[in-house]
């Protein structure tokens, strides 16, 4: 009897190694599923799925070259009726989201440019 090649049953992220061909069906699930579903459909746990992913975006986002950055967006919104305070800043050429912190100061932004080692523009000192 041939075994079910997606029953990951005996799977156990610390035990056993995963296979890359897993691992990237795992993170190619994730772009158009959420961290639960693709845990279920794959009967492993939400935390296997959500360390693999996060790890694939690590390596994604470690790579970029933040010294090419041309245009850089920035806004703050509110959350919870406006008690609360986001600030995001957006690459313009590609529309990436680079950056997400609670606040709306300098000092928030500061905290963006020291992360990616860039430095504000003379005019907005």
């Amino acid at each position: 009897m041939r075994s079910n090649p997606l029953d990951t049953s005996s799977l156990c992220a610390k035990e056993k190694q995963l296979s890359r061909s897993f691992i990237h069906l795992l993170v190619a699930l994730c772009q158009k599923m959420t961290i639960q579903d693709v845990a279920e459909m794959l009967n492993v746990s939400w935390d296997l799925v959500k360390d693999h992913h996060k790890d694939y975006l690590h390596k994604i986002y470690r790579k970029r070259d933040w010294k090419r950055l041309k245009y850089l967006g920035i806004d703050e919104f509110s959350v919870k009726k406006g008690h609360k305070y986001l600030t995001i800043a957006v690459d313009l050429e590609i529309g990436d989201i680079i950056f997400a912190n609670e606040g709306k100061s300098k000092e928030t932004l500061i905290l963006l440019l020291d992360e990616r080692q860039l430095e504000f523009p003379p005019a907005v000192n």
